[in-house]
């Protein structure tokens, strides 16, 4: 029985944003096109907040509420993604025991630096960004498709080892990555600053796709994690220096 667009839509939520909405993983896994509607929704709040707060507070303070509001709909999945595969990279050894590292509960130095680099790099630039509300969701909201596009990059690119990531790779489609292009576009196409940026994404998850593997054989759930919060601070960081 094929899935509503509804049914799609709830999965990919349920999966990627704390709205407590229920979904199948599979079904999100399969449906990562979606991401783009998704992505808007992300990122509506932590932009209006930005610039509601621009005008009663100073930038940096209003930063911090907006990029945190941003990881409390978002959640730190990803985040946590992010740390694993640092952790992973700074230890010592052949590939098996880096990935050992990378599910080792507990953050190490390089992971928790890895984090600490992520928040403060999209707050100062956050913090540069002050105009009209246009301007705020543009810069919200290509970053944010940016590190979408980052994930289904490794998804494409990277060669998996099993585990979640690989449930999402087994499920990616190539006409996936077209139709999440495609409606991008109509997202694009509403943006009057920055739209070129969301190509960044595409070069930082190829680039992360090649390290993986270097580094660990291969891709993982954590990877494609870090690369959606790399792409993110990175393009965010771009945009700041073009503003």
């Amino acid at each position: 029985m094929r899935s509503s667009t509804i049914e799609k839509l709830k999965s990919v939520f349920s999966f990627f944003t704390t709205i407590p909405v229920k979904g199948d993983i599979k079904l999100a896994a399969g449906s990562l096109y979606t991401l783009p509607l998704v992505s808007f929704i992300i990122v509506l709040p932590a932009a209006t907040a930005k610039y509601l707060l621009d005008m009663r507070l100073p930038p940096s303070l209003a930063s911090i509420i907006s990029i945190s509001l941003l990881y409390a709909l978002t959640g730190i999945i990803h985040l946590d993604g992010l740390s694993d595969m640092f952790d992973g990279i700074a230890k010592q050894g052949n590939a098996e025991q880096k990935i050992k590292a990378m599910k080792d509960i507990n953050s190490g130095v390089a992971g928790t630096a890895a984090m600490i680099f992520v928040i403060l790099t999209e707050t100062f630039a956050l913090s540069e960004i002050k105009g009209s509300f246009l301007l705020i969701i543009s810069f919200f909201l290509t970053a944010e498709l940016s590190a979408k596009l980052s994930m289904l990059t490794v998804l494409a690119f990277g060669n998996f080892r099993g585990g979640l990531g690989m449930m999402f790779k087994d499920s990616f489609k190539t006409s996936h990555f077209f139709y999440y292009l495609l409606i991008s576009l109509i997202f694009v196409f509403l943006i009057r600053y920055y739209w070129f940026m969301v190509v960044a994404g595409f070069a930082i998850g190829y680039i992360i796709s090649k390290i993986s593997k270097i580094y660990f054989g291969g891709a993982s759930g954590d990877v494609v994690g870090a690369a959606n919060e790399l792409s993110r601070a990175i393009t965010m960081l771009l945009m700041c220096l073009v503003y």
